[in-house]
């Protein structure tokens, strides 16, 4: 009776959590590509599937896990049969979501017998809008969620280790950490993370047998976390070029700014995921702007405001969340607090992986937030809980309940403005798709030049089509089926970088892309190009309208 009642309330907690999924992502499903899924979809087209493993793969680039091998493997399926659809990798996205949702409810519902408080803790992870982009780039959902799924999983197998003491489950938990890492390396800290923590959720006698003993349950967590986390760090280290976006052997200090970063990037992000980016940026301009007034009419008063001002802001909010924390945790029971603490540093050294990446501002980009925020969300239910056991049973569901309702109706609203804002831009890029398909149905030369002229720019200088990366290569995928772009402009990601142009010749076929005219004229001096191979199109913004000039 007791195990039914619970099945109907896991359905029950399905069904509420699969519909606030559906109501809040469902205009997902009319976005496109975005980025990344271009540069993807070249690859396919050029390289098959080999697409998935890079030219110099081995066999033991597996078990370091260089490389996203299944959700690379994933794409590829979405690219090879339904290409240049997202509608298809959209649904996948938001069931990966609703799984991973499911997942985090479980996790919560394992030490929290409040059944109120988990839905509530399940629904920021499912709307939480700081990790909203995880989702909302649907692409992005096949190797970010498909990760995290693991990776609740294992925390699953990890508890009945920690209950039962039997290797199996320590075994399963290493195996689904390891399958993570091939959707993507989230969870590659957790290798050292387990062994770590079970030192302080079990009883280890420090004695050499003990320590012995240990170590030979953990070897086949620290290993890898040795072999693989080692790989890394000495790859960037030996890098000589610099990187906007990884620290490299070339920047000054590089393990000095991993270990500063290992300790601000948590603390700094950990009260970020709380609250919505927009809300809190803006908090931070404001707090400048009345207590630092000599500030305000600095050139880099936004970007102060954005990073130094936020990152203090921030940090102040961590430490009275840790705060808050621990004053609950005062008359918790003594099992139950180690627990919560468990859920506390899961989520500050969750941001750990990300040390290595440079950040413009003091949020991370919105998908390093999806696992930590599960850490949030199991940390809100038990928070919920403390208060329900303080103020009663009442009290609880007459304000707590509301209270809670709103803040997540909050973040709500920003992943609905968010998927809104994509649509619209979707709408534009299908429709000059479709314009473009009309205007010029196929290459028919063997060389082709767009020259592209507007009244606006989106993103960049020289950038006049509302493409998020180069023209020219998104127009070299939409065209590669005439037969006439050579496989390997696609592979080396030609004109992939945003307002990039110029002109490539390859096994007798030529592509070229250009905004501006005089280097247009060098490229046709260079190549004694004929005017024929010159394709002009204006692109008129207010009107979404591609005209074909020169006909």
């Amino acid at each position: 009776m007791v195990r039914k009642i619970s099945l109907n309330k896991n359905i029950l907690a399905f069904l509420i959590l699969t519909s606030v999924i559906l109501v809040v992502f469902y205009k997902l499903t009319q976005t496109f590509y975005q980025q990344d899924e271009w540069n993807g979809m070249g690859l396919v087209y050029s390289e098959g599937i080999k697409s998935v493993f890079p030219e110099t793969f081995k066999p033991i680039d597996i078990l370091i896990v260089k490389g996203r091998f299944v959700s690379s493997f994933i794409f590829y399926l979405f690219a090879k049969f339904y290409p240049l659809q997202n509608l298809p990798i959209a649904i996948f996205a938001l069931v990966l979501h609703i799984i991973a949702t499911m997942l985090v409810f479980f996790l919560i519902r394992k030490y929290n017998n409040n059944y109120t408080a988990a839905i509530l803790g399940s629904s920021l992870f499912a709307l939480n809008s700081v990790a909203h982009g995880t989702v909302t780039w649907s692409v992005i959902a096949i190797s970010t969620v498909g990760s995290s799924i693991f990776i609740f999983w294992s925390i699953l197998t990890f508890f009945k280790f920690i209950e039962t003491s039997k290797s199996k489950w320590l075994l399963i938990t290493g195996l689904l950490l390891y399958i993570s890492l091939w959707f993507k390396e989230t969870g590659i800290y957790l290798f050292l993370f387990f062994p770590l923590v079970s030192l302080f959720l079990k009883k280890y006698k420090f004695s050499p047998s003990a320590m012995l003993s240990y170590f030979k349950q953990f070897w086949m967590f620290l290993l890898p976390f040795l072999l693989i986390v080692g790989y890394r760090i000495l790859e960037l280290r030996l890098r000589t070029t610099t990187s906007n976006l990884y620290l490299t052997g070339a920047d000054e200090n590089f393990f000095l700014t991993l270990f500063i970063r290992a300790i601000l990037y948590p603390l700094t992000s950990f009260s970020l995921m709380y609250v919505p980016g927009n809300y809190f940026i803006q908090f931070a301009r404001v707090v400048i702007h009345d207590n630092y007034p000599f500030f305000a009419d600095a050139p880099n008063f936004l970007l102060i405001a954005q990073s130094v001002a936020l990152d203090v802001l921030a940090l102040v909010l961590t430490i009275f969340i840790i705060f808050l924390t621990l004053l609950l945790l005062r008359k918790e029971e003594k099992e139950k607090a180690k627990i919560v603490l468990f859920w506390l540093a899961f989520s500050l050294f969750s941001f750990v992986p990300y040390i290595v990446l440079a950040k413009d501002f003091s949020y991370l980009e919105s998908r390093y937030y999806y696992v930590p925020v599960a850490g949030g969300a199991v940390l809100l239910a038990w928070f919920l809980l403390r208060l329900r056991q303080i103020i009663g049973k009442l009290g609880f569901l007459v304000f707590i309940v509301p209270l809670s309702s709103l803040f997540i109706l909050w973040h709500t609203n920003t992943i609905e403005a968010a998927i809104e804002e994509q649509v619209k831009l979707s709408n534009t890029r299908k429709s000059l798709m479709f314009q473009l398909a009309e205007q010029l149905p196929t290459l028919s030369s063997q060389k082709n030049v767009f020259y592209i002229t507007s009244d606006k720019n989106y993103w960049a200088d020289t950038n006049m089509l509302p493409f998020q990366q180069g023209s020219g290569y998104t127009l070299m995928v939409l065209y590669y089926n005439s037969g006439k772009i050579p496989k390997s402009f696609l592979k080396d990601g030609f004109l992939f970088e945003i307002g990039s142009q110029g002109y490539k010749e390859s096994d007798n076929m030529g592509f070229g892309f250009f905004t501006d005219k005089k280097e247009l004229e060098k490229a046709v001096t260079n190549y004694n190009l004929p005017p024929s191979s010159i394709l002009h199109l204006q692109y008129l913004w207010q009107d979404n309208k591609l005209v074909r000039v020169g006909d």
